[in-house]
């Protein structure tokens, strides 16, 4: 059973908050969130949904609240998720998307170095009535551990 991460800065990835939270058992999918903790204070979340069968996974993720943003949170967050979704899941591939309008969160997620653009997704989504594009990052097993040398 995974125990969590301990970053630098007291941050703390806590595993098993919902287990199954989207309940796709039937599909041979699960998810597991996360929440990202500084002291005793909930800094984000992270949400994993899994595909064992394909051994793929998708990350959400959020961090909440404007004085936690810009402090490296999500980056430590990506990073402990990224080694638990290859060390302890076997996953192959892991996802995510990000908003073309959320700079912070593309310069974040670029800033890891774990994350290459695949594609983006054009007027993808709605957002404030407007249609807007998602950009879709993904990383690979087969680079993970020259990423994880660095």
């Amino acid at each position: 059973m995974f125990d969590g991460f301990l970053f630098d800065g007291d941050v703390v990835l806590r595993d098993r908050i919902f287990v199954d939270f989207l309940n796709y058992a039937s599909l041979g999918q699960s998810s597991e969130s996360f929440m990202i903790m500084s002291g005793e204070e909930p800094v984000g979340l992270l949400i994993l949904v899994i595909s064992f069968r394909h051994r793929s996974c998708e990350v959400g993720h959020m961090i909440v609240g404007n004085k936690f943003r810009g402090n490296g949170y999500n980056g430590d967050a990506l990073w402990g998720i990224v080694k638990y979704a290859f060390s302890y899941l076997n996953m192959n591939r892991i996802s995510m998307e990000v908003y073309s309008t959320n700079k912070s969160s593309i310069r974040s997620v670029e800033k890891t170095g774990l994350f290459k653009l695949e594609s983006i997704k054009q007027k993808a989504r709605m957002r404030n009535g407007k249609s807007i594009d998602v950009n879709y990052y993904v990383c690979l097993r087969p680079y993970w551990p020259k990423i994880a040398e660095r």
